[in-house]
């Protein structure tokens, strides 16, 4: 097969035209046109020709390269990725040969999709939520909903957190050229001693941050009462709620213990009575996100670094920041109610 021939420029098609037709001085014949511009004979014979069956200069619209797929067997494709959206591009492909017997590239399988509107993005991760827990999230936040803004600013918001000294634990990216793969700035850093990560308590108010207590080894029920009896009240006062506050809680099996219980008991603490698998409800956990967006800025390079650090940032985190993420619990039961006690973007 021969190579495809050129387009060449609309301007120099104009330029012919006027030429073959004497417009500019006088009328030339095909071979003089093709030496006085350099372009083989037959080029103009063709330019000559389409100017003369459609009357204009501009190139034909081409129908393009044949389709591999039918319509009805896109459509085909497009509903099995909705019924299965983890299905990747190259098993959707063999599965084509298979049952077609026809050969398509993944980068077509994605096109054809894209074209259909849906894209491949990471997915988010998000607690399983049974029948039971999204009656229970639907129920806690019809209870709630309509609370007054003085009702959330009640509450001490408390919860724990692992903060790793050298980022996240899952997969990370970085972008470079080609060869600099050792480059410095784009390595993630390891150590072979004095790596790891930090357990951390803590709880804040609609009007500032609680106190902050790392966790050594497994947290027991015992041991969870020890570190509310250190800083429960401390916060309360810390925050200018005193002990007129609302604690709040998830129900991990530590904080529901006996123990647990007693310890509320003893000292008349009202606890929320919290839903389960519920953490986009808990305005802690974003302030958690802050407050490890700006550890991960400083290059710690162990266990005592890192907490320091984390102290550092918690206790000067924005004021501004924490009575927004208070404020927005109305809203997040109302994406709870609106998704009938399942996930909300929060």
């Amino acid at each position: 097969m021969g190579q495809p021939r050129k387009e060449i420029p609309v301007q120099l098609r104009d330029l012919i035209i006027q030429d073959w037709k004497g417009e500019s001085s006088v009328k030339l014949s095909m071979g003089k046109i093709s030496e006085k511009f350099k372009i083989p004979k037959s080029t103009v014979q063709r330019t000559i020709q389409r100017y003369r069956e459609t009357g204009g200069l501009q190139t034909k619209k081409r129908t393009g390269r044949k389709k591999i797929l039918t319509p009805r067997e896109e459509i085909k494709l497009v509903r099995k990725v909705q019924r299965n959206p983890f299905l990747s591009a190259p098993k959707l492909a063999a599965q084509i040969v298979q049952e077609s017997g026809k050969t398509l590239h993944p980068s077509t399988v994605r096109k054809i999709i894209n074209k259909n509107g849906l894209h491949g993005r990471i997915p988010r991760k998000k607690p399983y939520l049974s029948k039971v827990n999204r009656k229970k999230r639907l129920a806690f936040a019809r209870k709630y909903v309509l609370k007054p803004p003085s009702f959330w600013s009640s509450i001490l918001w408390s919860d724990e957190t692992k903060v790793n000294i050298f980022g996240s634990d899952g997969h990370q990216k970085v972008w470079r050229r080609p060869k600099e793969a050792l480059k410095n700035s784009n390595l993630r850093p390891t150590v072979k001693h004095g790596g790891g990560s930090v357990m951390v308590w803590g709880c804040f108010g609609a009007k500032g941050v609680g106190n902050l207590e790392f966790i050594e080894g497994n947290m027991t029920g015992v041991s969870y009462t020890g570190i509310l009896n250190r800083n429960l009240f401390e916060s309360g006062r810390k925050v200018g709620l005193g002990r007129r506050f609302t604690f709040q809680q998830d129900n991990d099996p530590k904080h529901t213990s006996k123990v647990a219980k007693e310890f509320f008991k003893i000292n008349k603490v009202k606890v929320l009575d919290w839903c389960p698998q519920s953490p986009d409800l808990n305005p802690i956990e974003h302030l958690w996100d802050v407050t490890k967006r700006e550890v991960g800025k400083t290059n710690v390079k162990n266990k005592s670094e890192l907490k320091t650090r984390i102290r550092e940032v918690w206790d000067n985190l924005d004021p501004e920041v924490i009575r927004n993420l208070v404020s927005s619990m109305p809203k997040r039961l109302e994406q709870v109610i609106s998704a009938n006690g399942g996930h909300t973007k929060y």
